[in-house]
């Protein structure tokens, strides 16, 4: 029988190798390959061993990104089972030296001290460049990739405005681009459940009977080619748009200068009680009033065709696609001048 006697610093020690660790964690998932200006995913998955009724935080921090893009701002655990967690990170490559970040993730109790932290280094992800040359790569990378929809009109004599609706998934289609064309550009990009839809204009020369594109497939690793058939419609287009006569500096001076001759016939009123002044003061304050109405408002059905001026000749700014409400600004014997919501403003026949 014998007696096994720890010195105080040989205790401590003791006491910290014997100490349960409460958080690990891992890579889940991430892309063995990524290729130029691709959006992808990687999820991490952490497991807490607290007890079930334990309260605690997880604090989540990156350090040593090189030349990626980090797309998720708000870092959110989700709980799979008990003790595991799990989130979803999205980056986007900008270069092949690139470095995915440093993560330390820390656990806290209640009264927000450290629990247990852990550090996940980088996995090895391979870069591939791709489509250096190719005249028809359209910068896109996606899963899949469809058009929703392809308007062409009449910009002017010699060249077309085409508007093209594009929807794909797992997707950077904010690297859009038609490397044949000048003048082209975004018109608006929403982003929803992992799906991207893109509105895209294109200037494109009278002649052109079709427009042709690659993307690059990321579950095929395949170039995948589009081809968009020209079909011009009747009407002409235009980006003009008009200022809004009701909001303009110039309307705004003279409802100052017409406020300041009211309120000076009525201070002559009030001192002198004399009552042309204030007939005066009465007859302006009417036309202040009638400035200061609210514009008469109506409806419009979809389909409807907006003008940029008020002749049957002129050209076509849009054509209504849903019924709305705009206010009405002017009226002629044949059309009304209309503001949109979005202060867009034209002519439509009456």
């Amino acid at each position: 029988m014998f007696a096994l006697t720890l010195s105080a610093n040989n205790l401590n020690q003791a006491t910290s190798q014997i100490k349960s660790k409460l958080l690990y964690a891992k890579y889940k998932s991430y892309p063995k390959i990524v290729y130029t200006k691709q959006r992808f995913e990687v999820t991490i998955q952490i497991n807490v061993l607290l007890p079930f009724e334990d309260d605690f935080t997880i604090s989540t921090n990156f350090s040593d990104i090189q030349n990626i893009e980090k797309l998720t701002t708000d870092i959110t655990w989700y709980k799979k089972t008990d003790t595991i967690y799990e989130t979803t990170l999205e980056y986007k490559v900008d270069d092949k030296s690139f470095l995915l970040p440093v993560i330390d993730i820390s656990l806290y109790d209640a009264n927000n001290s450290v629990l247990d932290e852990v550090k996940i280094e980088s996995p090895k992800i391979i870069y591939r460049e791709i489509a250096i040359k190719q005249n028809r790569y359209s910068s896109t990378i996606a899963s899949s990739l469809k058009i929703n929809s392809i308007r062409t009109k009449q910009y002017t004599n010699n060249k077309l405005l085409s508007l093209i609706s594009i929807s794909a998934s797992n997707s950077n289609l904010e690297e859009f681009n038609l490397a044949s064309y000048i003048n082209q550009g975004e018109k608006d990009l929403s982003d929803k459940d992992g799906v991207q839809t893109l509105y895209y204009f294109v200037i494109i020369p009278s002649h052109t009977q079709s427009i042709k594109f690659e993307y690059y497939n990321s579950i095929s690793n395949e170039f995948i080619l589009v081809e968009l058939p020209i079909i011009l419609e009747e009407e002409l287009v235009s980006t003009q748009t008009d200022l809004n006569p009701y909001e303009s500096s110039m309307q705004l001076y003279k409802k100052i200068v017409l406020a300041m001759i009211v309120f000076i016939f009525i201070m002559i009123y009030f001192f002198t009680k004399r009552g042309k002044f204030l007939f005066i003061a009465i007859f302006f304050m009417t036309f202040l009033i009638n400035m200061m109405m609210p514009n008469e408002k109506m409806m419009i059905k979809e389909d409807v065709k907006v003008y940029i001026l008020p002749t049957s000749n002129s050209t076509v700014y849009k054509i209504v696609e849903k019924k709305q409400e705009v206010e009405i600004l002017q009226k002629n014997e044949k059309f009304i001048k209309i503001l949109f919501k979005n202060k867009n403003i034209g002519w439509i026949k009456r």
